[in-house]
């Protein structure tokens, strides 16, 4: 779980920029968490997973 822990500890001062709320931070998370970046966790893939999650990020607050 550390390194799952690091990408979290990487990807969040972006999202706390983007999302005002915890409550908007936490939807971010549990959509974001998805099976398929969850499969990449498990394989190992950890830069795979991450730019999916930053993708994800990088989306956020760009959306109408």
């Amino acid at each position: 779980y550390g390194q799952y822990l690091e990408l979290l500890a990487r990807v969040r001062p972006l999202l706390k920029a983007q999302l005002a709320t915890p409550a908007e931070r936490e939807e971010f998370w549990r959509s974001t968490i998805d099976q398929p970046t969850l499969a990449l966790l498990k394989a190992g893939r950890w830069q795979e997973a991450e730019e999916r999650v930053r993708n994800a990020a990088s989306r956020t607050g760009t959306q109408s």
